[in-house]
């Protein structure tokens, strides 16, 4: 989900979709996993939707993991840096580009 395009709504967005996805119930009942969201672009959202993000984070550890992903740490809040797990992933080369789309 990229959240950003909710514009400056984007706090209201944050809040309600992880409070409904972590809320719900998993189809299946025979052993707990965790759901699991993807944010993307995290780093266009505003700074109180970042905020709303890092209590709703907070909320929700027991039943939700998020995958946050962004182009500019430098733009995050403090709060949400601390408590994610870093992973820098490098620009895909020409030829991994090129490999891909002729596989395809």
């Amino acid at each position: 989900m990229n959240p950003s395009d909710a514009g400056i709504h984007d706090r209201v967005v944050i809040m309600g979709l992880l409070k409904e996805v972590a809320q719900s119930h998993s189809l299946d009942t025979s052993h707990k996993d965790f759901k699991v969201v993807v944010l993307t672009e995290v780093d266009r959202l505003t700074k109180d939707a970042q905020h709303a993000l890092r209590r709703t984070m907070e909320l929700y550890t027991g039943t939700c993991r998020l995958i946050l992903v962004c182009n500019s740490t430098s733009k995050l809040i403090p709060a949400i840096k601390s408590r994610c797990l870093a992973v820098r992933v490098p620009a895909p080369t020409i030829d991994e580009v090129r490999n891909t789309l002729c596989n395809e």
